[in-house]
């Protein structure tokens, strides 16, 4: 029969041999069953520590304790265990563990309320694709905690509106959104307008959504904020690619709410859209990123940026398996700017 394994820290495993991962050196109490015969036992680390020491912030290291840790693991974890796993897997943005750790925190009684509010959270950010109802509920949730301090609060009620809007393409929910959560944003009109806007260029409303341009720009009313509006975006964009490249999705879209806030004229450039839809597809929201970018195209034709915009827009394409739209603009591309440094690329992927 198969073998059962009780950890003392609350890890049950079954299986002829197991692997796992230990949180420190101590010693850890074991006992085995498998059918009538049971049995009991240490397992003991040396008193120094191990000639390779590891680091999980390392990524190769990350990787291999990852390996390490199965979703029976994660069911059996004591509290405490689950909220290391919590701070180990918030180490990487969409981690497909996150879901399970953050609901096997939120199954527990007796969790402090700041571990079940972070627990929220990742569920709200990781259940996006797999489960998007659970994702929607555990965003309503944390939008109604006490513990959501009010600097976030606008924040969240725009992540949240963005997965309605592009992760869900849900826009009668995008716009309930927009008029719930209206009144307490008065304080923040640029928030609310700049949702109010998606929502227009989503829904193709474009004498609307060109009024509520406007008003996007009408915030700048500083003649020094003018003045300076370009270099704070230019400053920010690299800051946003930066994290993206890091894989750093939920800091890169703080960075872009913060953004078109200090240059907002970038909505029209099309330099937003593209770094807002590299940070959709991240999140696998291949539809909402298709959204976004068309949208830039049809506010202007001869963006600055086209090839750029046309050459994600065919990646977002390919990723939802549409290759007929994704080959037209690859070959758009290849054909109509060939001295773009994305004309080579685009050549590969139609393998020439």
């Amino acid at each position: 029969s198969e073998v059962e394994w009780s950890f003392s820290d609350g890890v049950q495993l079954s299986g002829a041999k197991v692997t796992r991962a230990f949180g420190s050196l101590e010693t850890m109490q074991v006992k085995t069953r498998a059918g009538r015969n049971a049995t009991g036992g240490s397992v003991m680390f040396p008193q120094l520590a191990p000639a390779r020491v590891e680091s999980s912030k390392k990524e190769c290291a990350f990787e291999e304790f990852d390996s390490l840790i199965s979703k029976e693991m994660i069911a059996g974890s004591t509290s405490d265990a689950l909220y290391a796993l919590m701070e180990f897997y918030g180490r990487s943005d969409l981690h497909p563990k996150q879901m399970s750790v953050a609901e096997a925190v939120l199954a527990r009684n007796g969790v402090p309320e700041e571990r079940r509010f972070d627990a929220l959270l990742m569920l709200a950010r990781s259940a996006g694709l797999e489960n998007p109802e659970k994702a929607l509920k555990a965003y309503r949730t944390v939008l109604q905690s006490p513990l959501l301090k009010r600097a976030r609060f606008a924040g969240m009620v725009c992540e949240a509106f963005e997965f309605a809007l592009f992760g869900m393409r849900d826009f009668d929910l995008a716009d309930r959104m927009i008029r719930h959560y209206a009144k307490q944003l008065k304080r923040n009109m640029r928030v609310l307008v700049g949702m109010e806007f998606d929502l227009a260029l989503q829904q193709g409303q474009s004498e609307e959504a060109s009024r509520l341009y406007q008003e996007l720009l009408s915030f700048r009313t500083d003649s020094t904020e003018i003045r300076t509006a370009a270099v704070r975006g230019t400053s920010i964009q690299a800051k946003v690619s930066m994290l993206l490249s890091q894989g750093k999705v939920f800091e890169a879209e703080e960075a872009m709410r913060d953004w078109i806030a200090a240059s907002p004229q970038d909505r029209a450039n099309g330099s937003f859209s593209l770094a807002r839809a590299r940070c959709f597809r991240r999140r696998g929201w291949n539809r909402g990123a298709v959204g976004e970018l068309t949208a830039a195209i049809q506010g202007d034709p001869l963006l600055p940026n086209l090839p750029d915009v046309e050459f994600e827009l065919a990646l977002a394409y390919s990723d939802l398996g549409d290759n007929e739209k994704a080959t037209e603009l690859f070959k758009k591309i290849s054909k109509d700017y060939p001295n773009h440094r994305l004309a080579g690329e685009a050549s590969k992927r139609l393998g020439k």
